[in-house]
């Protein structure tokens, strides 16, 4: 008996289209390195002062950021196992990401409003979107493999042909 979630044996035959087996293997090194960066997220969090303007940010990047490792690593190793329920994961790392952006940007919004030199102000926003460009990209990329996924996942099973004979009851 087979599991829902998981494709069938006619289905198992059929590989994963290349560009999501790429951007699913992208994504696990995403995540890999989205582990790297928790620790310093908890850093801030622990050190910043609470009457500094950014203190509060640091519980939305850790908690965003933990969302992005956890539902990630879930989504694509599901991907790359053929499992259905994988999609799932990936919507909720996807929103996860989004949130991140948008931590991003209050926390320069914050920085640049304390700046006083204005050449570094500009420069920091200069820095920042064209990460969240590249950023948003990479998610544009994401997302196009997710919907080809989900095309993959609910593509009509392939119907055995009987060649010359039919069955006459």
């Amino acid at each position: 008996m087979s599991d829902s979630n998981t494709v069938t044996v006619m289905e198992a035959k059929r590989s994963l289209p290349g560009f999501v087996k790429g951007w699913a293997i992208a994504d696990l090194v995403f995540c890999v390195m989205r582990l790297l960066i928790i620790p310093i997220s908890l850093l801030g969090l622990l050190t910043t002062p609470s009457k500094n303007p950014l203190a509060h940010t640091f519980i939305y990047e850790l908690i965003f950021g933990i969302m992005i490792f956890v539902f990630g690593l879930w989504a694509n190793i599901g991907i790359l196992a053929h499992k259905r329920h994988s999609l799932f994961p990936a919507y909720v790392c996807v929103a996860a990401t989004v949130g991140s952006f948008l931590v991003v940007v209050v926390q320069i919004a914050i920085k640049i409003s304390y700046e006083k030199n204005a050449s570094y102000a500009i420069g920091m926003v200069a820095c920042a979107t064209a990460l969240l460009i590249l950023r948003g990209v990479l998610l544009g990329f994401y997302c196009t493999a997710l919907k080809k996924t989900k095309a993959f996942f609910g593509a009509k099973k392939p119907k055995p042909e009987i060649s010359g004979l039919e069955y006459a009851g």
